[in-house]
């Protein structure tokens, strides 16, 4: 299936759902826009936000069924459609990844008939094997003109938190890892996100870091630069 073809397959199918972290934003609701997104990031409604995180985790599971899929392609095409960037926007590829970073603490994929549990979209392209060419190829593929936050933090419905690496890490302690993964490239991944884009653990994360990576609120989440983090009891933004 050629990209475009598949890109407008996907926008085209998906459920939307909820998931708890935009529910708990003030003012947000289905048919409501965001409310005061970051400048030049457009306000989607929440049931556009579950559009979008439901054709990316489509996408990832697409691609490993679908002869010459690009998932890279794909989500571009699904990114740039509900952002309303288009191809010849100065600075595309900057706002691409704005908005990416800014709606992906919820791009948070649901469980599969039992076999695959509700897992963010990082790691449920590990899980399909999928991780070189959705986050090495294209999430990483240039960390200086489309810098993509991996430190996402994940929130289980226990309230605990995990990020891309805490999960690598997880792998690599199993008993049956090598007859599952191949842990040659989850190392690789582990060391390219580690060295080139100051991945993560949560428990790597300083108090501020942790405390607005941990928010439930989309906006409070989202961490431009961690340098300039200001703690969420300041009551600043």
């Amino acid at each position: 299936m050629k990209p475009t073809v598949a890109i407008f397959a996907i926008l085209l199918t998906g459920l939307t759902s909820s998931f708890a972290r935009a529910q708990s934003t003030p003012g947000w609701g289905r048919d409501v826009p965001y409310p005061d997104p970051p400048p030049g990031i457009v306000a989607l409604t929440q049931q556009q936000a579950d559009s979008v995180k439901d054709r990316v985790c489509t996408a990832l599971h697409q691609s490993g069924n679908t002869e010459n899929f690009s998932i890279s392609e794909t989500v571009e095409g699904i990114i740039f459609f509900y952002m309303g960037i288009k191809g010849d926007t100065p600075g595309n590829r900057k706002l691409l990844a704005e908005s990416w970073n800014f709606y992906a603490p919820m791009f948070v994929c649901q469980a599969t008939s039992g076999i695959y549990p509700t897992q963010h979209v990082y790691k449920r392209a590990i899980e399909l094997s999928v991780y070189d060419e959705f986050i090495v190829d294209w999430l990483l593929s240039d960390p200086e003109g489309f810098l993509i936050d991996i430190s996402v933090v994940e929130i289980a419905l226990d309230g605990t938190g995990s990020t891309l690496l805490d999960y690598i890490d997880m792998i690599q302690a199993r008993s049956d890892a090598k007859e599952i993964y191949d842990l040659g490239q989850l190392i690789r991944l582990r060391r390219i996100v580690e060295s080139r884009f100051n991945g993560k653990r949560l428990h790597e994360m300083g108090p501020c870091e942790r405390e607005r990576r941990m928010s439930r609120v989309i906006r409070d989440a989202y961490l431009p630069s961690v340098e300039d983090c200001v703690p969420l009891s300041s009551g600043r933004p």
